[in-house]
């Protein structure tokens, strides 16, 4: 990440513990410390000090777990220039932060040597310490108490201080929408100097285009001159410096002062990224339902251990009869389809550990009496712990399947059944020459007909052909048909 942003000519070092840093502090000149304020040896505000009185001039951009933020935000208020989330950080950030870190310290050098050039020539000139010299002057004493300084200037630059390096912008508005107030976030999300922006008012930042998709900042803030918060977040769409379109989610309410004047204050936050990718999920899963409705199989989807349902295809009606919107108001609905003689098992299935996948098949019966087989796939999606956070199953009807291989199945064993009825004769058989009997396998010799009968399902009828006739009945002629 680092690699992307380095300028030419920068060297980064780095240490894994608060002492070693601090001694490659010691033992060179840096203009930036990224500090994490988690470190094993150096944690929090702590260490933040510990480097600043290192090196009072470097920068300190601090690092902070994202359930710390209120640590950070103390870090910021003891010295660091700024503060990052490590859940948060992405190069974009990082670069902004960085950089806006050396050009504050230019700055400061500059004004430090503007000082220090006056107070040779001006030595009794009082002069705000408001900038931070090299003895460390302007950062609040390890003692720093709010409550006991309250309305000093050095409390005033704290808040100052603490306004300008928190990551979201701070606005303060008058009631007709002009800009009376923004912190440093502005300068570095949008682009825009604080000289541009102050005293402009907000619905010029937003083109005529963009206002049009947009609540108007003027109607959303007419309600609030009695105190009331703008019902929201609110969304608008701003141009930055760069031409880009930003959408910045807004909450504000109004603030009365002594005088009766009504101000607007509000934090605006940066959320084109996570608008662009809620809409690229959007628009994948509208994809994914599109593709899920031409599937003739049933898709469905249920977020906890009762089966109440978020999502279901069109195809539910097509198998059961029923309309998937019934289903989804009444998610016990399937186990009333399921058949009875299959029902005993299938709650048996349900015994298994939660999260795990499954694959059944069964039959239901639609409300038409018609009796249907399905194949039931469930895919279920779990956290980090293992737990089920969601699950994906698939009813695909597969009755013509199961009919068909019924049918083969059937027709099989009657297939089986007429074989084993059926003898064959094969191999070579013994017979006589002379009076053909055959030798059966125990050495006996057989009349052919009767050895024929008992090895087969055959069956012979007895006659004489002419040529035995002839032989055994010389004196009878068999009857010549004529001609006619």
């Amino acid at each position: 990440m680092m690699s992307g942003i380095m300028e030419k000519g920068s060297t980064l070092v780095c240490g894994k513990t608060l002492e070693e840093g601090l001694s490659l502090l010691a033992g060179g000149e840096y203009d930036v410390v990224l500090l994490s304020l988690s470190l094993p040896d150096g944690a929090g505000t702590a260490a933040v000090r510990t480097v600043r009185e290192a090196d009072p001039d470097v920068s300190v951009v601090a690092l902070s777990p994202p359930e710390n933020e209120n640590v950070a935000l103390a870090a910021v208020v003891v010295g660091a220039y700024d503060y990052l989330l490590k859940n948060e950080i992405d190069p974009g950030a990082l670069e902004c932060s960085i950089s806006s870190a050396l050009k504050r310290k230019s700055i400061e050098q500059k004004l430090s040597q503007s000082e220090n050039a006056l107070r040779t020539q001006f030595p009794d000139l009082p002069l705000p310490a408001t900038t931070c010299n090299n003895e460390g002057e302007g950062l609040p004493p390890a003692d720093y108490n709010p409550a006991a300084r309250e309305g000093t200037d050095e409390d005033i630059w704290s808040y100052r201080h603490l306004l300008d390096n928190v990551q979201d912008m701070i606005f303060i508005l008058d009631m007709d929408g002009t800009i009376r107030y923004v912190n440093r976030a502005v300068t570095r999300q949008l682009g825009y100097a604080e000289d541009e922006i102050i005293h402009t008012n907000i619905s010029e930042l937003i083109t005529p285009e963009t206002l049009t998709e947009t609540k108007s900042i003027r109607g959303s803030v007419s309600h609030m001159s009695t105190g009331g918060v703008i019902q929201g977040p609110l969304e608008i769409h701003i141009i930055d410096t760069s031409g880009t379109l930003q959408i910045l989610e807004i909450q504000a309410k109004s603030s009365i002062s002594e005088d009766g004047k009504v101000s607007i204050l509000g934090v605006a936050r940066v959320i084109t990224q996570r608008k662009q990718a809620e809409e690229a999920l959007k628009a994948s899963e509208l994809r994914l339902r599109k593709m899920t409705e031409i599937v003739p199989d049933i898709f469905w989807r249920f977020t906890d251990l009762e089966g109440n349902i978020t999502h279901i295809t069109s195809s539910f009606e097509r198998i059961t009869g029923i309309c998937a919107q019934v289903h989804i108001q009444q998610p016990g609905l399937w186990h009333h389809l399921i058949h009875p003689e299959d029902k005993k098992w299938f709650e048996a299935s349900l015994s298994d550990p939660p999260g795990s996948r499954r694959e059944r098949e069964y039959r239901i019966m639609r409300p038409d009496g018609e009796i249907r087989w399905v194949s039931e796939k469930s895919f279920p999606i779990n956290d980090d712990d293992g737990a089920m956070v969601e699950s994906v199953d698939v009813v695909t009807d597969i009755t013509e399947q199961t009919r068909a291989r019924i049918t083969r199945e059937t027709l099989i064993t009657e297939l089986e059944k007429v074989l084993k009825k059926v003898n064959t004769l094969s191999g070579l058989i013994p017979i006589c020459s002379s009076c053909k009997k055959i030798r059966d396998d125990a050495g006996y010799w057989n009349k052919l007909e009767e050895y024929i009968m008992e090895h087969s399902d055959a069956h012979f009828t007895h006659g004489i052909c002419p040529d035995c006739s002839a032989v055994l009945y010389p004196n009878i002629q068999p009857t010549k048909s004529r001609k006619i």
